[in-house]
């Protein structure tokens, strides 16, 4: 067993220092796909999914099936685990830190970040007034920044802490999720060879605030559900995008082992949230104007993926079998599949609603949710699903939702493969 946990050890050695050399992108954002990336991308999934079918019959070679009881039912300790995230922690720390020191003039909105976060305090103060609570309640993102500015004299620091609790966060909501170490250890790798994820994780201009306090609200449904919407609550104020999270949330609820009255406070919290939200509306502070619906520009946001995504080769060749893994996961016991699978069906239905409701374009860091949400899900794979507690999850349910997710991101994925297939155009924006 201790040559088992050495070996993994440097396998994760290994992984974990390749994704580092993605962290200088390319800034073209034109999508390009060529012929023979089309062709692996078909056979990758088709086989994949053939693979998919043949367990599911039980029609695989025993040897074969033995490996892969013994990967899925592989965990490790808990003093292997802190060993293993101290290494990979370290590692990625010190190959980014240097990050830290460049400037960010590669965003046009980073000077106008910048002064409003060295003078936030002063601003803040001057514009207080109880009698128009909401236009002047402080914006977490900005709290954060004028921090670190104050601080460590570096408007990058604290976003950079930042990005360390989101890569945390998720570890611990994927143990949480599938009783298992192991299946944490993997959801950090698959963030930390997105060169998206690594492209903002010590930026200012754009923050994983956002991100951060969202998963922390979804960690606390299943933990301490009484916070949960406290932390909802910040993440909305970080960014108001965040408001069309809120069927993940619910479905979270839905599925987590809590008693049912837990569940109906939980409700009911949310409810108050939606009441805040058109309250936060009516002011015209923090939400953009919503316009009439716009089929046109729905259709050109379906087509972003593939423009933002291009550099995540392995979330867009594997984001579909993930889905169908995902299905049968929730079929086999864990009811927190389906409500991985809702999180990305929303998170990709959220770009294109983003542009056909408001007058606002897409950028890229809008994506890193779905970086969260893959690695989630690849975690989730991993599933100790022999749990008893966990109970079987409804298979209408079940159904509905991989059809909703499958039709949604499959959409996605046509966009790539073909992407004159979905017609439109979109403008681009840096950052």
């Amino acid at each position: 067993m201790q040559k088992k946990i050495f070996c993994f050890i440097f396998l994760i050695l290994i992984f974990s220092t390749l994704p580092f050399s993605f962290a200088q992108q390319n800034n073209n954002f034109e999508s390009e796909f060529n012929f023979d990336n089309k062709i692996f991308f078909l056979i990758f999934n088709f086989t994949l999914l053939f693979l998919i079918l043949l367990i599911i019959k039980n029609k695989i070679p025993n040897n074969l099936k033995k490996i892969i009881q013994n990967i899925f039912s592989f965990d490790l300790s808990k003093k292997n685990t802190q060993i293993i995230l101290c290494v990979i922690f370290s590692l990625y720390i010190i190959s980014v830190i240097n990050e830290l020191d460049d400037v960010e003039n590669l965003f046009g909105d980073s000077i106008a970040v910048t002064k409003h976060a060295e003078n936030f305090t002063n601003l803040y103060i001057e514009n207080f007034d109880l009698d128009h609570l909401f236009t002047v309640i402080p914006s977490p993102n900005y709290v954060l920044l004028s921090t670190s500015i104050q601080l460590f004299d570096n408007i990058k620091i604290i976003p950079f802490i930042g990005s360390l609790f989101l890569i945390f966060v998720t570890y611990i909501l994927t143990k949480e999720i599938t009783k298992k170490r192991f299946a944490g250890i993997i959801s950090i790798l698959v963030i930390l060879q997105s060169p998206l994820f690594l492209k903002y994780d010590t930026i200012a201009t754009y923050t994983n605030f956002w991100m951060l306090f969202y998963l922390i609200s979804l960690y606390l449904i299943i933990k301490r559900w009484q916070f949960s919407v406290l932390s909802y609550l910040i993440s909305l104020f970080t960014k108001p995008l965040t408001i069309l999270f809120l069927p993940i949330s619910i479905s979270f609820i839905y599925n987590a082992l809590i008693t049912k009255k837990e569940k109906y406070f939980s409700y009911f919290a949310y409810l108050v949230i939606i009441i805040v939200g058109v309250i936060v509306y009516s002011s015209g502070s923090y939400v953009p104007t919503i316009e009439q619906f716009n089929y046109n520009e729905f259709l050109s946001g379906l087509k972003q993926f593939s423009s933002f995504m291009k550099d995540d080769l392995f979330i867009i060749v594997a984001i579909l079998p993930l889905t169908v893994g995902l299905f049968i996961i929730s079929r086999r016991g864990n009811q927190y599949a389906n409500s991985i699978q809702v999180m990305i069906g929303v998170i990709f239905l959220s770009f294109p609603l983003i542009i056909a409701l408001t007058p606002q374009n897409n950028h890229d860091y809008r994506m890193i949710p779905i970086v969260i949400a893959f690695a989630l899900g690849i975690g989730t794979l991993f599933s100790n699903t022999s749990i008893e507690q966990i109970k079987k999850s409804k298979k209408v349910i079940s159904i509905l939702v991989f059809i909703f997710t499958f039709s949604i991101v499959g959409i996605n994925i046509i966009s790539v493969i073909f992407p004159g297939i979905i017609q439109g155009t979109y403008q681009v924006q840096l950052g």
